[in-house]
């Protein structure tokens, strides 16, 4: 086996392993702030959040180094490389994630405090943060098919690329402005799913702090 192809292989691995660990810790993280979403972040919780925040923006970092070698590899082989147009979605997306996750740095982070109740913003507040939530979990997700989805390759317009990646992020949005403003209602009822919920959350973040405390000692 040539070493260029062994490079490549490499590569590649790295670039899907960097948004495999992506997608698995935003997965983990989104899941940890619905269950917080009615009641108070607890310090153990603000400090996973802020630590997944460190894992993914390494990851996205590691996604457009690989990414970039990936890119010269290829045109370096063969210049019609570059043509491919899911590659220019690719491209756009990583960008997407890129100027996403400066906005969550910028704006978003700064409502994860402990003792906050994420339910307690203002609309405008919480559908700009539950925005940049969804194109973070959405365009990570999207970047990781892309890059397992080869029937892609060279066989479909860019137009049509782009039509199925803002398909997505219409989806995402939809269901999480749904299911947060499910959840700010029930927090402000006395129904027994309002109270049913809460027991769950409860039981979560028993479990979040008990493996908190566990990480540590190790």
């Amino acid at each position: 086996m040539a070493v260029n192809d062994i490079l490549k292989m490499m590569l590649v691995f790295v670039h899907f392993f960097a948004s495999a660990v992506a997608v698995a810790t935003i997965l983990r993280t989104d899941f940890l702030i619905l269950s917080y979403y009615t009641s108070t972040l607890s310090r153990k919780a603000v400090d996973r959040i802020h630590s997944a925040k460190s894992v993914v923006s390494a990851s996205l970092i590691v996604l457009w180094v690989s990414g970039l070698a990936i890119c010269l590899q290829g045109y370096l082989s063969d210049p019609a490389y570059l043509l491919n147009q899911k590659l220019w979605l690719k491209v756009m997306v990583v960008v997407t994630l890129t100027v996403n996750g400066w906005f969550l740095h910028r704006f978003a982070f700064g409502a994860i405090q402990r003792g906050a109740r994420l339910c307690d913003a203002m609309p405008h507040q919480r559908a700009v943060l539950v925005l940049m939530a969804a194109i973070s979990s959405s365009s990570w997700i999207f970047a990781c098919f892309l890059g397992i989805a080869r029937a892609l390759n060279n066989k479909h317009n860019f137009a049509g690329l782009v039509s199925l990646y803002l398909l997505l992020l219409g989806v995402s949005l939809i269901g999480a402005l749904v299911l947060t403003h499910l959840l700010t209602r029930m927090a402000g009822s006395g129904s027994r799913d309002a109270q049913r919920w809460q027991a769950r959350v409860k039981a979560f973040k028993h479990r979040v702090d008990a493996g908190q405390e566990s990480e540590l000692q190790v």
